[in-house]
Formats: structure tokens, sequence, C-alpha cells
């Protein structure tokens, strides 16, 4: 309680003695931590690409040790991640006459589309196709053209409907009613998730399909080192640019409002208190206003982001409750760290020679 009163004496004493000023800092606090937010939000590549839906983000690719019919894969549909996927396909290594075939099948409510470029024809099955099992095929190059028709050991003779504009060789897709009919047995499957997901998601689903004794190898869209590296460099800039500018202005408002109000520092000096306590109080004045300030500013920026980034053509911010408490946290930490240096030369000053300064 008492350094909530010395705190609204404090508060009081910037009212007394230059309402104004303190007004225009508080906004000018307000807008610094507005515009950190919205440079956040906008630009720094976690938040930006949060619900991303691009493929290489959302595709997870599961092996297991031995092969296993179409029924076994429907216990993996017990997670709602996969439940909910927008794509779900099952890869089988079979020998095919002299040659090893990849056997592809797409279960999906969209006619099994393929997710890969088209060189020729489509890549979809279509709906008389996938119900009453016919014998259609999706190819490699390697394999065939459309209209041309090949024959395998598993399924006999199948007409190429598509070609894959792809450089793997030997992959060929068939309907899945196709595979039920001849029993095929699956090795791996993947499937492609809604958006992207968090570290927190991704743990959630990995020990999932992990707990089933026949996965032996779970693979997510988690960037490799390189790519970590480029991603550092690529936002270091950025992140210099947004630390400079908050340093910059902190600086000036919270030293200009320091000396403003220094007389209730010196009486307190005075009165004897601590050098430690004048440090603490100086440092938890700075932490309430800036705390306050991003409060607000968070506020504003949560009402107007989205209009915000319709204006400059920028895609709608994904802030989440926790981005807006990890930068507000940050902001008030440069806060402090910016006045420490005021803070020590301030109580090793003669604190009577800063109460004349001040009348």
């Amino acid at each position: 309680m008492k350094t909530v009163r010395i705190l609204r004496a404090i508060l009081n004493s910037y009212k007394s003695r230059s309402w104004n000023v303190l007004i225009v800092f508080i906004i000018s606090y307000i807008i610094m931590g507005f515009v950190v937010i919205f440079i956040v939000g906008a630009f720094h590549p976690y938040v930006s690409t949060r619900g991303s839906t691009d493929l290489l983000e959302c595709r997870y690719t599961v092996s297991l040790n031995t092969a296993q019919p179409y029924e076994y894969f429907e216990r993996f549909y017990e997670n709602d991640q996969i439940r909910n996927n927008r794509h779900f396909e099952m890869q089988a290594r079979c020998k095919d006459y002299e040659s090893f075939l990849t056997v592809c099948t797409v279960v999906s409510e969209n006619h099994e589309v393929i997710l890969t470029q088209l060189l020729s024809g489509r890549l979809h099955f279509t709906e008389e196709e996938t119900e009453k099992a016919r014998a259609a095929a999706i190819v490699t190059p390697d394999l065939g053209r459309v209209g041309s028709v090949i024959n395998t050991e598993l399924f006999g003779e199948l007409e190429v409907v598509g070609v894959m504009d792809d450089i793997r060789t030997g992959i060929i897709y068939v309907p899945y009613s196709l595979c039920l009919e001849k029993q095929i047995n699956f090795h791996s499957f993947s499937f492609v998730v809604p958006s992207r997901l968090n570290y927190s998601q991704i743990r959630d689903l990995e020990n999932f399909v992990r707990s089933d004794i026949n996965v032996v190898y779970f693979q997510g869209p988690a960037p490799t080192l390189s790519t970590i590296r480029n991603s550092f460099w690529a936002t270091l800039p950025e992140f210099i640019f947004i630390i400079l500018i908050t340093v910059i202005m902190l600086l000036f408002f919270a030293q200009y409002m320091a000396v403003k109000n220094k007389r209730i520092y010196a009486l307190f000096c005075v009165l004897g208190e601590s050098k430690a306590g004048i440090m603490y109080l100086m440092l938890l004045e700075r932490a309430f206003i800036a705390l306050i300030s991003m409060s607000v500013a968070s506020v504003l920026h949560y009402i107007l982001k989205n209009r915000l980034h319709n204006i400059m053509k920028l895609p709608n911010c994904n802030m989440i409750f926790i981005d807006y408490i990890l930068v507000a946290v940050s902001f008030c930490m440069i806060t402090l760290l910016v006045s420490i240096p005021y803070g020590i030369h301030f109580v090793r000053s003669r604190q009577t020679v800063l109460l004349k300064q001040s009348d």
C-alpha cells in the first residue's frame, strides 16, 4: 500500500506541475506502442505466417514398420488435426514385374485432388472412377502419357487420365476403391492440416501419432538449420530498427519527464529514502506508465488492425493474446533498461542542488 500511495503522489506531482506535458507524454507512449505492435503484427514472420495454408507448412508424413490395410489407418482419425485434414494420402511400395512402383491413393471429399503440378490431363479422379473402382491412373512421365494404357501386375491394365509434372519416377495414383478391391497394404501416409500448427499443437500431434506401435517415422514441416539461419538474418535488420527507434523515443520521453518531476524524488532522498528505494520507485513509475500505455495501444491495435492492413494492402493480422502480452512485456523491459543509467546518475547527484534547480 505504501508503494501505491507513493506512486499516486508521483503521478499527482506530474499532474500539478505539467498536466499538458503529461498528456502529451502518455499519448506519445501509446502511439509508440501502437507502432511497435503494428510492425510486429505486420512483418514478423512468426506472426505474419500464423494460420498459413501453405502446403510446405501444413503437410505431415508418417511411416510404418509393416504395411497395413486401408482400415488400419482409420484409427488416426481420432485426432482432431487429422480428422479435419484438407488432404489424406496413403502410399505403398510394391514390386511390379521387374520394377518397383510407389502406389498412392488419396482419400478426400474433393474427388481426390493430387497435390502436385500438372503436366497433362487432370490431377483428380471423377466421382464415377472413385465409386466404381475404375481402372484409371495418374502417373509420373516415365510411366506413360494421357490416353495410353499401362499394364501392371497389381491392377492389370490402367488407362492414364493424368500425368504429373514431377521429376520423381515410378509413382502411380489410383482410386482408393481400386486399392480396396485389390487389398493393397500401405507403408506410409501423409496428410495436410487446415492451417499451420503452433509448436504445442505439433508436439501433441506427434505424441498421438507415435503412440501407435507401428509408427517408426514422423516428419512435419520443421525448418532446417539453414532455413532458421536465413530467417534470422532476413529479420535481423527489422528487429534492430524496431529496438533502435523504441530506445531513442523512450530515452527522450522518459528522461524528459524525469527531469520535469525530479523535485519529488529529491524530496524523498532528503527525507531519508535510500538510494535503492529511489531507484525502485523511478523504475516502477516508468514500468507502470509503459504498461498502461501498451494496454491501451494493444486494445486500439486489436480494434483497428485489419482495417489498417487493408488500407496498406497487407494480409490480415494474425496476432493473438499471447503476442500482445509478449510485445507489452518487451516494451516495458526496454523502458526499464533505458531508464537505469538516468536513475544511477540521479541517485548519485546532490539532492539539495536538484531541489534548487527544480524550483
